[in-house]
């Protein structure tokens, strides 16, 4: 329950981060996101065993993930350019599955020790990498387009300069700048004001709508349920090592998420997107149907099983994963990209949160006993994803993000875009018109 609660307060930290980068930037949200986690850290490790103080401190240092999760992906989709933006943002997800394995690595090495070292270990060493994390960021350029929303042109334009290896000067900073400052200026013709309200507003409910989409379709497609409940389902099955088996299902999610930034490259975000769905969805049939046709208690539905979860892990891992948060920050306009960003990282926290407390009633043999037809419930989730996906969701892969504000302008329909035609506006070949 507590790891639920836990949840809940990213979800906030999440919410928190939209009020932090609008005061302080992207990345001095990211770097006030450090402080919550090392304040959170230190009150975990001074708590000598108190589970309630424990718990509260886990909280704050929740807080602190919440602006990581929320404004890293952001910061990165503003920052890098359109050409590369897929390749270099998803490795922020190659980063955090490179982290799980090394934090499970380390609880595995201090679960040896025999003093209270041994549970603080772990949660000590969040400090100093804080420390380095929000130190280090202080190098690297605020985000352009943020400094434009604050009319602080100048220093925009050394942080182009910076981001893309070019003069300050230059024909390409100088169209770059003009073109955010085109994009501010039509967003305040429709609104004087910026407040995060608008994000339901008639004229960008739909960027909000289609950005809650990807996200929650990520939080009910089944990953959850494997990742968090993958060894005390194994178990169920009266599999003597469900322990190992799990370890293997993120290996594979790892595998997936190293292959992942190229995918969503050279792919396209609907293409990847799209494909995972499918993919995942016929892993969850497949080892569901296989268990009624045969018997959950069959060494071939246990291979099956194990097979096609791991296929699915890394599936999840190399198409949705390292995709979604991309994916949905690319959505949002200049002035609202960090609000609306922060509430579907706050709706998706909490969809999460949901998973983790229904997934034990429905493995539990008192209440739903789903065993294997937990596949059923999440190929459902699936097909409904993915169905409103294919509808709703354009390809942004190689656009500018001023040329995808462009595209909700244009009346074109999401399943008429395609990376090859997003190529085309890209060269200069042909420019972003009505379907």
């Amino acid at each position: 329950m507590s790891s639920s609660i836990y949840l809940l307060f990213m979800a906030l930290g999440a919410a928190m981060s939209g009020i932090s980068a609008n005061y302080l930037g992207t990345r001095g949200a990211i770097q006030f996101g450090c402080l919550w986690m090392i304040v959170g850290a230190a009150g975990m490790v001074g708590t000598a065993g108190n589970l309630t103080a424990y718990i509260a401190c886990k909280c704050i240092n929740a807080i602190g993930i919440g602006h990581l999760q929320t404004m890293s992906t952001t910061h990165g989709v503003e920052c890098a350019p359109a050409r590369k933006r897929g390749l270099l943002v998803t490795l922020y997800s190659v980063g955090s599955g490179f982290g799980s394995v090394v934090v499970s690595l380390i609880c595995l090495g201090s679960i040896k020790l025999t003093t209270s070292w041994s549970w603080r270990t772990p949660i000590i060493l969040q400090i100093p990498l804080c420390v380095i994390y929000a130190a280090v960021f202080a190098f690297f350029p605020q985000s352009p387009r943020w400094l434009l929303v604050k009319d602080r042109t100048e220093a925009a334009r050394k942080a182009f300069s910076r981001l893309y290896n070019r003069d300050p000067s230059s024909n390409e900073v100088v169209l770059q700048i003009q073109a955010v400052q085109l994009a501010i200026q039509e967003e305040t013709r429709l609104s004087s004001t910026t407040r995060w309200t608008e994000i339901f507003h008639k004229n960008y409910i739909r960027r909000t709508f289609i950005a809650l989409a990807i996200n929650i379709g990520g939080a009910l497609s089944g990953a959850f349920f494997m990742f968090t409940y993958a060894a005390i389902f194994f178990a169920g099955f009266g599999l003597t090592n469900p322990v190992e088996i799990s370890m293997i299902i993120n290996v594979c999610l790892l595998a997936g998420l190293l292959i992942g930034p190229f995918v969503v490259e050279y792919l396209g975000r609907r293409r990847t997107i799209i494909t995972g769905y499918c993919g995942m969805m016929i892993c969850m049939l497949v080892f569901s149907a296989t268990s009624t046709a045969l018997g959950s208690a069959s060494e071939t539905v246990h291979e099956v099983l194990i097979t096609f979860l791991c296929l699915f892990a890394f599936m999840f891992g190399g198409f949705i994963g390292s995709s979604q948060w991309l994916a949905s920050a690319e959505l949002h306009s200049v002035r609202l990209r960090t609000s609306g960003q922060a509430f579907t990282s706050f709706i998706t926290n909490i969809f999460v949160f949901g998973t983790n407390f229904w997934t034990p009633y429905m493995l539990n043999a008192k209440y739903g006993n789903m065993g294997t037809n937990v596949g059923y419930f999440y190929f459902g989730c699936e097909l409904v994803a993915v169905t409103t996906l294919f509808l709703i969701l354009p390809e942004n892969a190689r656009l500018t993000l001023e040329q995808i504000d462009e595209y909700f302008v244009s009346g074109r329909k999401a399943w008429k875009t395609s990376l090859a035609r997003n190529k085309r506006i890209a060269s200069g070949e042909i420019i972003m018109t009505g379907s």
